[in-house]
C-alpha cells in the first residue's frame, strides 16, 4: 500500500517471465521478440515477493527505449539512468547484466551497450546508474518496412529491431532477479 502505481507496475514487469516462444507446438518454436512480450508474462506472485523494483529514472518506466530515431549517422550515442530500489531492511549489492534477445543482433555490431558491472543499493533506498546504446548505423540492417505490404510485417520488424533486457540480480542471494526491456 505504500508503493506509487509507478512502483507497482515496475514490479510486475521487472518479474515477468521472458522465456516465452513463438509457435511452440507447430513451429518447435523460437523466442518471441520483446515487441510482442515487453517484460514478459506477468506473475504475480513474484512480483508481490519482490523485493526490489528497477526503471528508467526520467520517464518512470520500466523500461529503457531509444524511441524511434533517424539514425541517419554512425556512432550516435544514447544514454539512460535507471533507478533501482530496495525494498529490504538491509543493502544490497546488485549484479548488471545486459543482454541481447537474440545473439546474432549483438554478433552484427550495429549496436552496443554498457552499463557498470554492479550497484549498492541502501536499506529502503534508492540508487541509479547508467546505461549507454551506442548505434553504428552502417552495421544496421537497411529498412526495408514500408506502408505498402511489408508494412505489416511482424518478422520483418523483429529482423530490424534491437532489443534484450537489462537484469539486475542480487549478489548475496541469486535468486532475487529483475529486469528491463530494451
Amino acid at each position: 500500500p505504500t508503493r506509487t502505481r509507478a512502483e507497482i507496475k515496475a514490479i510486475l514487469v521487472n518479474t515477468g517471465e521472458t522465456e516465452i516462444m513463438n509457435k511452440p507446438l507447430a513451429l518447435g518454436g523460437t523466442l518471441a521478440p520483446i515487441t510482442r512480450i515487453g517484460g514478459g508474462e506477468l506473475r504475480v506472485d513474484h512480483a508481490l515477493a519482490s523485493p526490489s523494483a528497477a526503471w528508467e529514472a526520467d520517464t518512470h518506466q520500466p523500461l529503457i527505449s531509444l524511441g524511434f530515431k533517424d539514425w541517419s549517422r554512425d556512432n550516435l550515442l544514447n544514454r539512460a539512468a535507471v533507478t533501482v530500489r530496495n525494498y529490504a531492511n538491509t543493502g544490497k549489492t546488485y549484479r548488471i547484466d545486459v543482454n541481447f534477445r537474440y545473439a546474432d543482433d549483438e554478433v552484427r555490431g550495429g549496436v552496443t551497450v554498457a552499463a557498470p558491472q554492479e550497484i549498492w543499493v541502501g536499506p529502503k533506498a534508492n540508487s541509479s546508474f547508467g546505461i549507454s546504446f551506442h548505434v553504428r548505423t552502417g552495421n544496421l540492417d537497411p529498412w526495408t518496412l514500408n506502408s505498402g505490404a511489408q508494412g505489416a510485417d511482424g518478422d520483418l520488424l523483429s529482423k530490424l529491431e534491437y532489443d534484450g533486457y537489462v537484469t539486475l540480480t542480487n549478489t548475496a542471494d541469486p535468486s532475487e532477479t529483475i529486469h528491463l526491456p530494451w
